[in-house]
């Protein structure tokens, strides 16, 4: 399996989904146990409305969007719409400190947070006047209560929830047909997929920019060392802002498997 120069993540994402459209590529937990699975056809396209609300937002190539977030299936969208229109994901887990967060997002300069709930919110309340560019804040649990809200107007930051912002991407799209698809088409394996920072344990945490071919040139090897049945399902258990298990999620996906979230 070889990519061309000009492949880029989500490029790969859509051949998956067009070769194994009714198979399952996520299967989310709900607190009785039980799993439902989201198809491939279904999770390419929650991405692209994720990434079609971006543009409409102002969102330019090659601009970092910061996800605060654990694994979970959101992440995927998040991040698959992110890269798909050109622009790169900043990513850190829901145990990252507002210090943290400090230095990730001021060293970036994003504009733009999704963030997986209002703890995650409240660390970025706490540290807005560091982070003068930081402007909207895109949340995937609708857990945001009255005082929150007013805090985020005090702070003059934008707030969606993460299903509206996708619908408001699908409607965007009804409009604008082929917009988001031809920005993926532009995409090329030199451009940045994401910048991954140090833990920061032994001083301040440090960016790793990473290409979508630094990614795709891995899966030439691994998917041949690491086979999988179409269908199969794998268990998401490192945190997926790590880059390894960033790696195991596309070696999954490009081979149909459907990664399953515990949490």
């Amino acid at each position: 399996m070889t990519f061309s120069s000009d492949y880029t993540v989500p490029k790969m994402i859509r051949e998956s989904s067009i070769e194994y459209g009714d198979l399952p590529a996520q299967q989310v937990r709900h607190k009785d146990g039980t799993f439902t699975p989201v198809l491939y056809r279904e999770m390419f396209q929650l991405a692209l409305d994720f990434g079609a609300a971006l543009i409409k937002h102002g969102v330019q190539r090659q601009q970092p969007v910061g996800l605060i977030a654990d694994n979970c299936e959101e992440w995927l969208d998040a991040s698959v719409g992110i890269m798909s229109i050109g622009a790169f994901d900043v990513p850190r887990g829901c145990n990252a400190t507002a210090d943290d967060l400090q230095k990730i997002i001021s060293i970036t300069e994003c504009k733009i947070v999704v963030t997986e709930n209002a703890s995650q919110i409240k660390k970025l309340i706490e540290i807005k006047d560091e982070l003068p560019h930081l402007e909207t804040i895109i949340n995937i649990k609708d857990d945001i209560q009255p005082v929150l809200d007013q805090q985020l107007k005090d702070k003059k930051l934008n707030y969606h929830s993460f299903k509206n912002f996708i619908l408001e991407g699908k409607d965007w799209r009804l409009y604008n047909p082929g917009v988001v698809e031809a920005e993926l088409e532009k995409g090329d394996g030199s451009e940045i997929a994401t910048i991954i920072f140090t833990s920061g344990t032994t001083g301040t945490p440090k960016g790793v920019m990473l290409t979508h071919s630094n990614f795709l040139i891995q899966l030439d090897e691994c998917v041949y060392r690491m086979y999988m049945n179409p269908g199969q399902n794998c268990l998401s258990v490192l945190p997926v802002w790590h880059v390894f298990e960033r790696e195991m999620e596309y070696i999954v996906l490009v081979q149909g498997g459907a990664l399953c979230y515990s949490k």
